[in-house]
């Protein structure tokens, strides 16, 4: 069944556990978590996702997908198995990328993506795309400020 996501008209859905599903779309995805188990996430890291898309459900697959994967390890640890992936080095990486990210984060800033840029891909695996440095990030974030009408 299509569902509407924040990227558009989903194209494939997988199943994880219950209340929790990866879901592409033609341009993009990430992990859609229901209500009641979106309750169980805490509020500092939904405030902390792209767009809060967080608040809503919403893990985009360039740098929030980690959070209900280390909210909810032991079903995604248990999904990577049987992907014929390591569930405990599946969740390492996600704890990594989290750790990363929420060092890097600027409470300023409404885009992930002035700190982090990963890429989960449907099978499972993880892939790096870079992580902008503090002084990089502070440049960065001094431009967009600058420019601000």
């Amino acid at each position: 069944m299509t569902i509407q996501t924040p990227w558009g008209l989903s194209q494939d859905r997988e199943i994880v556990a219950e209340g929790l599903e990866f879901v592409s779309t033609a341009s993009h995805g990430g992990i859609n978590v229901s209500q009641e188990r979106n309750k169980q996430i805490p509020d500092n890291m939904k405030n902390q996702t792209f767009n809060q898309l967080g608040e809503s459900g919403w893990y985009e697959e360039g740098c929030d997908w980690c959070i209900p994967v280390i909210v909810f390890n032991q079903e995604f640890s248990i999904w990577a198995n049987s992907k014929g992936r390591d569930g405990v080095a599946y969740i390492e990486e996600a704890q990594r990328v989290f750790t990363t990210y929420a060092d890097l984060v600027i409470k300023e800033s409404t885009s992930c993506q002035y700190w982090i840029k990963t890429h989960l891909h449907k099978d499972g695996t993880v892939q790096w795309d870079g992580v902008i440095g503090q002084v990089a990030m502070n440049e960065a974030l001094a431009s967009l400020k600058a420019n601000l009408p």
